[in-house]
């Protein structure tokens, strides 16, 4: 079980269940998809095919 988000790190050290903490797995998703979207814009300023 994965903890996440601003609280989570206070649930953590008292919980049987989560194994690992992170808080910032949604920033990092976001990052991902906006450094994908960014890829996919160049490409198409350069006349490459959209995927």
């Amino acid at each position: 079980m994965v903890a996440t988000g601003g609280l989570s790190g206070l649930i953590t050290p008292i919980s049987e269940t989560i194994q690992h903490h992170e808080p910032w797995l949604t920033l990092h998703g976001l990052r991902l998809v906006f450094e994908r979207n960014c890829d996919l814009e160049n490409r198409d300023l350069e006349g490459g095919d959209r995927k």
